[in-house]
């Protein structure tokens, strides 16, 4: 019996089936919803961000230190390899100014089509609409995949259902449980690189309103939690954009009294006196302006409507003309541009989560294969893994290189059964 079941047509499972199909397995791809890769679909506000043109190093520390286990899957299926099989499949990539790759077309669902048409073509039997329910495994290891229609004798099967992130587009935990009803611990699960919320409500006049390179530190009950820089974008709700979207996967509130702030730096490059000779000089030279028009010229990648907001909460009066602000104004000002302080008051959740942190424990899973240490002939890769990545197409690039060595180890695998 050289028979794979593939349990998910997410990232992960396309090129997992493909792969254990080139590599002479007899593939089912099993999928839940009514047509494959629902999430790479909607990825990237509908355009894909599929991988990125870091060098490897840069991708290794692109996962909060847990980048080393994807070692083997990246020497195994990189980024150039992905390139090449799209374009056999006549799907063309770009690669901007910031490392994001996408595909020339900036159609997500091209990227799905070509992965899906590839798993045909390589003899992968695709089933839509089937759940899978249960995981039957003996004393020798796994032996059965059993479906919402029906039971798949199988030597080998790969988890490769996703997270519980944006869950309408079914990635529902589905792979978790059964990971963990086949004896595998989990590490505590959150949702990740996910918008913020905020307690006060002036953040909502900005909504749409982003700043570049903020220097923004996540802290609960006065401790620092984790750092980072970036571009903020402010929403309706908080806060979001890569710098906040980063830390989100650090917020785990213990209880509900514990006070969770977001400390920002809006002008990280200048020391705190430049700022205030900056201040006093943009106030010499425009006495008759109001103070945020007055200074926003000395700051020009600050937008105006964030200066105004941060002059009210410097609590500067808003007919104020620059002319007439005190020194103790101006220094109160300095002070709220370069610590800003928002309270944190939860998150958007799974369901404008970009991936899920926490997942199967990385110590029961060989990194070498992919192969479930516990259960032999059990294989798992993607989101399912306790792996999560920055923004800009790493996690994308996790799942393919995974669920491409995990087919490709299972395929071996049932090929030296007896």
């Amino acid at each position: 019996m050289n028979h794979v079941v593939v349990i998910g047509a997410g990232a992960a499972g396309l090129l997992a089936a493909w792969q254990a199909a080139r590599t002479g397995a007899q593939v089912t791809l099993l999928e839940k919803n009514g047509q494959c890769g629902r999430k790479i679909r909607v990825s990237g506000s509908g355009r894909c961000n599929l991988t990125n043109a870091a060098p490897l190093d840069g991708f290794i520390g692109a996962y909060f230190g847990q980048g080393r286990f994807l070692f083997p899957a990246f020497r195994h299926f990189f980024r150039p390899e992905l390139i090449a099989l799209l374009a056999q499949q006549g799907v063309t990539v770009k690669t901007e100014p910031n490392g994001k790759v996408f595909p020339v077309s900036d159609r997500a669902a091209d990227i799905a089509e070509a992965l899906e048409a590839a798993c045909r073509a390589a003899g992968v039997q695709i089933r839509l609409g089937e759940t899978v329910n249960k995981l039957t495994v003996g004393s020798a290891g796994l032996e059965e995949v059993i479906s919402s229609r029906a039971p798949y004798p199988a030597q080998a099967a790969l988890i490769t259902c996703g997270g519980s992130s944006w869950p309408g587009t079914g990635s529902t935990g589905d792979g978790y449980r059964l990971a963990a009803k086949a004896g595998h611990p989990l590490t505590e699960l959150r949702p990740a690189l996910v918008p913020l919320t905020c307690a006060e409500s002036w953040p909502q006049r900005l909504s749409g309103i982003s700043c570049p390179s903020a220097d923004v530190r996540l802290v609960a009950a006065n401790k620092p939690v984790a750092r980072t820089r970036g571009d903020l974008l402010f929403t309706h709700t908080g806060l979001s954009g890569p710098a906040v979207l980063r830390l989100s996967r650090d917020y785990l509130p213990q209880a509900e009294t514990e006070v969770w702030q977001l400390l920002i730096n809006l002008l990280p490059d200048l020391a705190q006196a430049d700022v205030l000779a900056a201040l006093r000089e943009a106030c010499r030279e425009q006495p008759r302006q109001l103070l945020y028009n007055a200074v926003s010229g000395a700051f020009p990648g600050l937008p105006r409507a964030l200066l105004a907001s941060v002059a009210g909460i410097a609590r500067i009066p808003d007919n104020l003309t620059a002319g007439h602000v005190s020194n103790r104004l101006l220094t109160e000002l300095t002070t709220c541009l370069q610590q800003l302080t928002l309270t944190v008051s939860g998150t958007h959740g799974y369901r404008e989560a970009m991936v899920t942190a926490g997942g199967v424990r990385l110590d029961t899973v060989d990194p070498r294969t992919l192969m479930s240490r516990l259960v032999p002939g059990l294989f798992l890769a993607g989101e399912v893994l306790d792996i999560d990545g920055d923004t800009g197409g790493y996690n994308l690039q996790a799942a393919f290189s995974t669920g491409s060595l995990a087919g490709f180890s299972a395929a071996r695998y049932v090929q030296a059964q007896p």
